[in-house]
C-alpha cells in the first residue's frame, strides 16, 4: 500500500467528520440513544486527542497544576478535612459555615463492621451556604451544624443497634460555591456506604 499524504489524509479525516455529523443530524434518535452516542462520540475524541499528543512533535506535560480545576480544589478539600479532628455527632454544636462533612461509625453493627473505626466514612455530605455570595462562614449561617444535627436526629429515631455515640464526623468550612466540587470529589474519592 502506498503511503497517503498528509493532505489525503486530512481529506479522509474531514471528509469523515462530515460525513458522520450529516448521518447524525438526519437521523430521528431517541434520548437514550442520544446519550449512547454521545458517549461514543466522547470515547472517539479521547482517541483523537491521544492520537494528536502522540505524533505532536512537542510533548505535553504529564501533570498541570490548574488551582481552578475542581478536581484540584476537591483534592486539597479532602486533605484539608481529613486532617480534621473526628468529634462525636452527639457533641455537635451550633457553629456558623458552609461546606463539606464525614460521618465516621464506630459500634459494632454488624452490617457495618467493615467500615467500623477505619478511615472510610460511612456518609459524605455538603451544607450549601444560606446566602450565594456569602463571604465569611457568619454569611454562610449554620448550615453544616443544621444539616448534622438531622443526621443526629434521624439516627436518635432509627429503630434497633443504631447508637448515636457511634458515629463521629469530620467538619470542613469551605469557601462558598466549593461545596459542591468538595463533595463530588470526597464521594469518589471514599465510596462511603
Amino acid at each position: 500500500m502506498a503511503e497517503k499524504t498528509v493532505k489525503e489524509l486530512k481529506i479522509a479525516l474531514h471528509k469523515a467528520i462530515s460525513e458522520f455529523s450529516d448521518n447524525v443530524r438526519s437521523s430521528r434518535l431517541s434520548p437514550q440513544k442520544l446519550r449512547n452516542l454521545n458517549k461514543e462520540i466522547e470515547i472517539a475524541a479521547q482517541s483523537l486527542d491521544s492520537l494528536h499528543s502522540e505524533i505532536d512533535a512537542v510533548k505535553r506535560p504529564h501533570d498541570v497544576f490548574d488551582p481552578g480545576n475542581p478536581r484540584t480544589i476537591g483534592f486539597f478539600i479532602e486533605l484539608a478535612l481529613t486532617t480534621q479532628k473526628r468529634t462525636s455527632l452527639s457533641a455537635i454544636q451550633s457553629a456558623y459555615g458552609s461546606g463539606v462533612y464525614a460521618l465516621y461509625y464506630i459500634g459494632d453493627y454488624v452490617h457495618y463492621s467493615t467500615i467500623s473505626g477505619a478511615e472510610t466514612p460511612i456518609y459524605v455530605g455538603q451544607a450549601a451556604p444560606e446566602r450565594f455570595d456569602a463571604r465569611t462562614p457568619r454569611e454562610q449561617g449554620a448550615t453544616i451544624a443544621a444539616r448534622l444535627s438531622e443526621h443526629r436526629k434521624t439516627i436518635e429515631r432509627a429503630a434497633g443497634n443504631l447508637s448515636i455515640n457511634d458515629f463521629e464526623c469530620r467538619v470542613l468550612v469551605v469557601q462558598t460555591g466549593w461545596e459542591t466540587a468538595a463533595e463530588d470529589y470526597l464521594i469518589r474519592l471514599f465510596k462511603p456506604v
